[in-house]
């Protein structure tokens, strides 16, 4: 039955990136603004509840906090207190657009429908490659110690925390 599920996610997937590809690329032809070679900027929409999941099952150990200045201390994405070994998984669904080694850490890069991508960096071992379809909760690889999340809309970096949990607000009426 998982096998099933997902085969559909991959087909609808798929269906929908070949027709983002094909929109995309008749609009250009169409639209002599896109001829100029700049890129046009995307227009993300809020998080949608349920699209993303946490990469392991671990606490944050440092989170998000953008940079003080030029020079400032900051940290682009989420740390996760991971041994080595746990297992890390897709966020969300999409494609693999990088899966490798970068600056002596392993490494992996997945494109989603909505436009964001997430980089999972820290992993000991890599069960994925470039240009590989993979679903939300798919077996990504194996966690060093310490494992970050990042997420960028565009070039700019936003707090995968935001996407990653749903807030739930409720009142809550106390005796006097």
């Amino acid at each position: 039955m998982a096998a099933h599920i997902r085969l559909a996610a991959c087909v609808a997937l798929s269906g929908f990136l070949i027709s983002s590809t094909l929109g995309a690329t008749a609009s250009a032809a169409s639209d002599p603004a896109s001829s100029n070679g700049m890129d046009q900027p995307a227009v993300f929409g809020p998080p949608i509840p349920g699209i993303y999941r946490r990469p392991v099952e671990r606490s944050v150990s440092d989170p998000f906090r953008m940079e003080n200045g030029p020079y400032g201390a900051g940290n682009f994405g989420l740390d996760y207190a991971t041994s080595p070994g746990d297992p890390v998984a897709a966020i969300g669904s999409g494609i693999v657009t990088f899966a490798g080694s970068v600056a002596g850490r392993i490494a992996v890069t997945v494109q989603h429908p909505d436009g964001r991508r997430s980089s999972l960096t820290g992993l000991s071992s890599l069960e994925v490659q470039a240009q590989q379809i993979v679903v939300r909760g798919q077996f990504l690889g194996r966690a060093q110690r310490g494992l970050q999340l990042g997420m960028r809309e565009g070039d700019r970096y936003v707090d995968p925390a935001l996407f990653l949990a749903v807030i739930q607000r409720r009142a809550r009426l106390v005796p006097r």
